[in-house]
């Protein structure tokens, strides 16, 4: 988990100024689609770590000085937040715009649900645990699977990071959970790598669990 708070204002799979309903299923959670920011009861001090609101896996908030180090030279962008008391955007505070979705291979996943209401599929959520189903491409710092993962209303993506944004990552000391393919560890800076692997992007993307 990445420095999980409960930062977030009425959520329950979007409220309506958060997110757009209308592909919304209330019996599996898939189908939210965000169109305004984010509204949190209070600014969080972040310093120099990664936050994840309670309820939203697949969403990433980082310090504005940290996303312009960082993320910003990598042509990642932000989302504004805004505090819910007054609507104000927050200054040192945004959310990480990961646009790029990818299939991942699930080939091995034999446990997942086809909702009897939508139809769409959702996968057992402790795959990600380890070894993590493998991008079918890697092409973006940081980007998320077309698939779904959870239980019950709980239904969020995976979220894969390159070698690159790892290396950043770790270069300035950002604190969060980030586990690898190979390593199966929650650290944010694992240590070592399979040893038939030459490189940490060769095991597998880093993946950002839930």
């Amino acid at each position: 988990m990445i420095g999980n708070r409960s930062y977030v204002t009425s959520y329950c799979c979007g409220s309506p100024k958060t997110f757009d309903l209308t592909q919304y299923c209330n019996m599996c959670g898939i189908g939210a689609r965000q169109v305004a920011p984010f509204r949190l009861k209070q600014a969080p001090k972040l310093q120099n770590s990664v936050l994840q609101l309670n309820w939203v896996f697949d969403e990433l908030f980082v310090a504005r000085s940290v996303w312009r180090e960082v993320f910003e030279p990598l042509g990642i962008g932000f989302r504004p937040v805004v505090l819910h008391r007054t609507g104000e955007e927050l200054g040192d505070l945004v959310q990480l715009d990961i646009n790029r979705a990818v299939d991942v291979d699930v080939d091995c996943l034999k446990r997942f649900k086809d909702c009897r209401r939508c139809g769409r599929r959702k996968y057992w959520p402790k795959y990600l645990i380890g070894p993590y189903p493998p991008p079918l491409k890697r092409d973006a710092g940081i980007f998320r699977s077309h698939q779904y993962f959870g239980d019950g209303l709980q239904a969020f993506n995976s979220i894969y990071i390159s070698q690159r944004l790892f290396r950043d990552i770790r270069r300035i000391g950002l604190r969060g959970s980030i586990s690898t393919q190979s390593t199966r560890t929650h650290n944010l800076f694992p240590t070592c790598v399979e040893k038939h692997a030459t490189s940490i992007d060769e095991a597998g993307c880093l993946v950002l669990p839930a």
